[in-house]
């Protein structure tokens, strides 16, 4: 049962990771090309 327990939890970690560094990297992309448009 721990086991089980600990792997869900770290599953849904993990997921808030994963979502976290997309976003960033959504972020990044979208400053660089607004960089680029206003050179």
């Amino acid at each position: 049962m721990a086991d089980v327990m600990h792997g869900s939890t770290f599953g849904r970690v993990e997921k808030l990771i994963w979502r976290a560094v997309w976003r960033s990297l959504q972020l990044s992309s979208k400053l660089k090309r607004s960089q680029v448009k206003g050179v």
